[in-house]
C-alpha cells in the first residue's frame, strides 16, 4: 500500500481530512501514518492526530512516547505543543542539517467517555488550531459504521478518506459508508483499495 497526496489536488483548500473505513482491521491507521509521511516528505507542515480514542496503537506501533496525547488535551490545561511529537522521517537530501519531520498527537490515556470528548467543542478548537499553525492534520477515527465517534467531525474537516481492505470489505458494507458519507454532505476524497497486514482483532464498544 502506499499513500500520497493526489487526494489533494483538488480546487478546494485542504487543510484536515478525517480516515476512515467501513470495518475493523482494514489498515486505516497505516495509511493515515503512512499518508502524513508522504505528505512531509513533501514539504507539508504535517500533524497527525489519533482520534481512535477506543483503540489506539500509534504508541505501540512507532515506539512513540505514552507521556499524554488527545484526552489530556480535551481535558486538562495543555496546549497542542505540550503532547505533540516531532517524529523524523528522513534526512535532509543533501547530507547536512535536520531531516524532515511531522508532529504526532497519540490518543492519551483510557477515557471514560470518548464519543463526548470527541464531540466536544474543544475538540472543534482543536482541530482549528491545528489548521492554522500545519498545512495538513490527519485524523485517525474510529470505522463511522462500527462506532459513531467521528460523526460530529466529518463535516468540521475538509474531507474523508475512506479506507477498504481487499478481500475482505463487502461491497455492500462500503457502498453503505459512502452513501452515508454523502447523505451527511461530507466531501469524499477518496477511496483506498488497501492490503495492509490486519494484525489484532478490534473491539469497538
Amino acid at each position: 500500500m502506499q499513500a500520497n497526496t493526489r487526494f489533494f489536488n483538488s480546487e478546494k483548500n485542504i487543510r484536515s481530512v478525517i480516515v476512515t473505513s467501513a470495518g475493523p482491521g482494514e489498515g486505516k491507521t497505516t495509511l493515515a501514518w503512512n499518508l502524513a509521511v508522504a505528505a512531509a516528505s513533501g514539504g507539508l507542515r504535517v500533524m497527525l492526530i489519533e482520534a481512535d480514542l477506543r483503540r489506539p496503537s500509534l504508541v505501540e506501533r512507532h515506539g512513540l512516547d505514552d507521556n499524554g496525547g488527545l484526552v489530556e488535551l480535551l481535558t486538562e490545561d495543555r496546549q497542542i505543543g505540550d503532547v505533540a511529537q516531532r517524529v523524523q522521517i528522513g534526512g535532509s537530501g543533501n547530507g547536512h542539517g535536520p531531516g524532515l519531520e511531522m508532529k504526532v498527537v497519540t490518543a492519551g490515556r483510557n477515557p471514560t467517555n470518548p464519543s463526548g470528548l470527541i464531540a466536544s467543542d474543544r475538540m472543534r478548537a482543536l482541530i482549528a488550531r491545528a489548521e492554522a499553525d500545519h498545512d495538513l492534520v490527519i485524523l485517525d477515527t474510529p470505522p463511522v459504521p462500527v462506532c459513531s465517534d467521528a460523526i460530529p467531525l466529518l463535516r468540521e474537516v475538509g474531507g474523508v478518506i475512506v479506507v477498504s481492505y481487499l478481500g475482505r470489505s463487502t461491497r455492500d458494507g462500503v457502498g453503505a459508508l459512502l452513501s452515508q458519507l454523502r447523505h451527511l454532505d461530507v466531501h469524499v476524497l477518496g477511496l483506498v483499495a488497501n492490503g495492509a497486514h490486519r494484525g489484532d482483532a478490534y473491539s469497538y464498544g
